[in-house]
């Protein structure tokens, strides 16, 4: 099995505006916590 490393985490809490990056993000139902809301 392959080794699976993430390097950096972004989210857009609003699409199309500025990325911001975070060090730890909840998974949810959707996808990312926070993400395009």
């Amino acid at each position: 099995m392959s080794e699976i490393r993430v390097e950096e985490i972004h989210i857009h809490p609003v699409k199309s505006c500025r990325r911001i990056e975070v060090d730890e993000i909840e998974i949810v139902a959707t996808g990312l916590a926070h993400d395009r809301e």
